[in-house]
């Protein structure tokens, strides 16, 4: 799978110019988030318990659920249940430095979509 390594090469972050790829949106909400708290994009997935891979990784999975990805798809992605991202999110929306962290991050995910969109729109 995905977890030998850090980032793999990332297929177009929106498939149809309207629905997210759920894998580009966890892989670059990782290494956003990673970059942002001075961890590794692979101890952010990993589950590792480090003070700076927690938050990031609580980050990335708020990021790629505001951006359109379950609860269940993003366990499915980190290997975890839906209820450890449940935890994630409520802990990330109620931190308010991390909200914002969440939130910017997924702007920028979801600016990816635009020239994707332009694209899609222009050849129909």
């Amino acid at each position: 799978d995905h977890y030998p390594g850090a980032t793999p090469p990332g297929p177009a972050l929106y498939d149809d110019g309207t629905q997210a790829n759920l894998e580009a949106a966890c892989w670059a909400a990782i290494d956003a988030a990673a970059d942002l708290y001075g961890a590794t994009s692979e101890q952010v997935l990993r589950g590792q318990r480090l003070q700076t891979a927690i938050p990031a990784r609580r980050v990335a999975m708020t990021a790629a659920h505001l951006v359109g990805g379950s609860y269940s798809e993003i366990g499915r992605f980190y290997r975890k249940d839906h209820s450890t991202v449940v935890t994630a999110v409520k802990w990330c929306l109620a931190t308010p430095v991390a909200c914002v962290e969440a939130e910017r991050i997924a702007d920028q995910i979801r600016a990816q979509l635009q020239p994707v969109e332009r694209e899609n729109n222009a050849h129909q």
